[in-house]
């Protein structure tokens, strides 16, 4: 970063640590720039088999696109509690405290849901991205479909799931998060 060592009070990553490619490098770079007994906070996606809300998310997106795999648990990532609390004392934070945080989707109509998952969501914008980067152009070569029109019959697929899913759900749309603070 372009930062002078010790330059921060406090520093945060909410949900982007996790996806750096070089995590290591990111906790260094974190630590580097806080002041001795600065504070850090970050989080990152518990497992997604803890999340029905995830859960049911990925399950539109496979209504969308059935090729997609099914989420597994990434144990070697941070989503393993053990292993985020590791790479923070591997970082040099002390006083570590990790708690989970468990909030609730409003679920409302499912096309509420569905547009608050679309705003929110990660993966389901770049599914969109993909589909809508043929905006006023066709498809497919010999097709009239554009990438908007295509991204709406897409939609339909994933409501339509969602529609049949969601009255079925037996518990609360919750999403699971790691909260870890530390200091330098």
């Amino acid at each position: 970063m372009p930062y002078a060592d010790a330059s921060f009070d406090a520093a945060f990553s909410l949900f982007g640590l996790m996806f750096f490619p070089d995590r290591k490098q990111g906790f260094a770079e974190i630590y580097r720039t806080l002041k001795p007994g600065g504070s850090i906070a970050i989080t990152s996606w518990a497992p997604v088999d803890q999340s029905p809300a995830m859960q049911t998310l990925f399950g539109a997106l496979r209504a969308i696109k059935p090729d997609l795999p099914q989420p597994q648990r990434a144990i070697a990532t941070l989503e393993n509690p053990e292993r985020f609390m590791q790479k923070m004392e591997e970082a040099g934070f002390r006083n570590i405290e990790i708690r989970q945080v468990t909030k609730a989707f409003p679920t409302g109509s499912t096309a509420e849901f569905w547009d608050n998952m679309v705003k929110g969501s990660a993966p389901i914008q770049m599914m969109k991205k993909s589909i809508m980067s043929a905006r006023g152009e066709p498809v497919e070569p010999h097709s009239n479909t554009t990438g908007e029109a295509l991204w709406r019959e897409k939609e339909k697929l994933a409501l339509a799931w969602l529609e049949e899913t969601l009255p079925t759900l037996k518990r609360p749309l919750t999403s699971g998060a790691w909260l870890v603070v530390g200091v330098k």
